[in-house]
């Protein structure tokens, strides 16, 4: 929807997300995965989901239009 990060890298699926306490938290944790390795990554994943669905269409996230988000340009 909005061209970046997941266009530049073909990202398709979302397979891992946390709940962090501020803004700052989030950005060091995402500081902090970014350093892993590889293996690292697939570990942190498989332990929450092995089997690898997209989290994005768990009906836990509502639909962007439906919360009053409109993302085109």
């Amino acid at each position: 929807m909005i061209e970046g990060f997941t266009k530049d890298y073909g990202v398709h699926r979302l397979m891992w997300f946390g709940n962090g306490g501020s803004m700052e938290e989030a950005i060091r944790r995402g500081k902090q995965i970014k350093k892993w390795s590889r293996q690292g990554t697939i570990d942190l994943i498989e332990r929450d989901h092995p089997e690898w669905r997209d989290l994005a269409l768990d009906p836990v996230f509502e639909p962007l239009e439906r919360r009053g988000v409109d993302w085109a340009p």
